[in-house]
This record gives C-alpha cells, sequence and structure tokens, in this order.
C-alpha cells in the first residue's frame, strides 16, 4: 500500500519532455550525474546522453532505454563516440525459422 501511494504522489510530479527539448533534456542529466564525480566533463556527459536518447525515441515519443547500450571502455572521454548502428550477432540461423514475408 506504500509502494502504491509512493508512485501517486511520484506521478504527481512528473513532467511530460518532449525529446526535440534538448535543454531540459540536458539538465535532466545534469542532475543525475550530480554527485557521481563527473562535474569535470558533465557537458561532454551530458551531451552524449541526450544524443543517445534522441537516437533511441520513437516517433510517438516513448523511449526505451533497453535500446542503450553503455560500455565502460579504458579511453579518453572527449574522444568517445556514440555509435547509432545496429549490431547483428553472428549466430547461425535457419532459414525455416525466418517469416516469407
Amino acid at each position: 500500500m506504500a509502494a502504491a501511494e509512493a508512485l501517486v504522489m511520484l506521478n504527481g510530479f512528473a513532467i511530460t519532455v518532449k525529446p526535440s527539448d534538448t535543454e531540459k533534456l540536458k539538465k535532466i542529466a545534469e542532475t543525475a550525474l550530480t554527485g557521481k564525480n563527473a562535474e569535470v566533463s558533465k557537458d561532454r556527459l551530458c551531451n552524449i546522453i541526450v544524443k543517445a536518447i534522441t537516437f533511441v525515441t520513437d516517433p510517438d515519443g516513448k523511449v526505451d532505454i533497453a535500446h542503450i547500450n553503455v560500455e565502460k571502455k579504458v579511453g579518453d572521454l572527449w574522444t568517445t563516440p556514440i555509435l547509432s548502428k545496429v549490431w547483428l550477432s553472428t549466430r547461425n540461423v535457419h532459414i525455416q525459422a525466418c517469416p516469407n514475408r
């Protein structure tokens, strides 16, 4: 019962943000990064986050964060790319299981 009441309260605080509102998305990303020892490169990280969100936004404005994959690599943050490609697995596929239309 407490969890249900908490969800009702949180939904009262929720705001709608359009994917095209990059300034508001950047402010949300900044808030999420505060205290994560990322203040030095907050602007760069916020830009990467906003790009990732806009890449996976459906035409109806819904975002599925399952389509975002974050990988930790050793390197320089300033040369970090954001990839908007499709990753295909190289496993064997049975032709009979594929759709024919």
